[in-house]
């Protein structure tokens, strides 16, 4: 694929995406709000069509990773769906702040592994995979040193 066409077909991906994403979130594609995403025997007594939804679903996710590893390589694309996921997994107790602390984590993260790079010439992509698994390295060797469990406390003794 030229890059020419790769751009177009990226964009075109995009926009896609940037459309549809939204729309599962309000009444529009769905009306139980993505109930077939996340409670399949609920949706099927609604009578909804938990095929068709899961069918769109793993296609948008199949298109998105797939523009992602011929984009930017698949180190750097599976890095950053992976292991900012992980490290927030060890903390949180729900999906919200699942999804705000790994968004966040990749951001930040990101920046901080490009000024690191700049600074010492190293090329940008494995520097910032290798700064998301010492952070992850770190968040799991300090859970495990201080006993935190998902919601932030100590566990409990029954």
């Amino acid at each position: 694929m030229s890059l020419v066409p790769e751009r177009k077909v990226c964009a075109i991906l995009t926009t896609a995406l940037g459309e549809t994403g939204p729309r599962f979130r309000t009444n529009e594609l769905s009306p139980a709000k993505s109930l077939e995403t996340f409670d399949r025997a609920m949706a099927i007594t609604f009578g909804k069509n938990v095929v068709a939804w899961d069918a769109l679903l793993y296609l948008l996710i199949g298109l998105t990773v797939s523009m992602a590893v011929l984009s930017v390589g698949p180190l750097i694309a599976f890095g950053f769906l992976l292991i900012p996921a992980l490290t927030a997994h060890l903390f949180v107790a729900n999906m919200r702040q699942f999804t705000i602390f790994a968004s966040f984590l990749g951001g930040v993260l990101s920046f901080v592994g490009f000024c690191i790079a700049y600074r010492y010439d190293l090329p940008v992509g494995p520097a910032d995979v290798v700064l998301l698994g010492v952070i992850y390295g770190l968040a799991f060797l300090g859970r495990k040193v201080f006993g935190l469990n998902r919601g932030g406390g100590r566990p409990r003794l029954a």
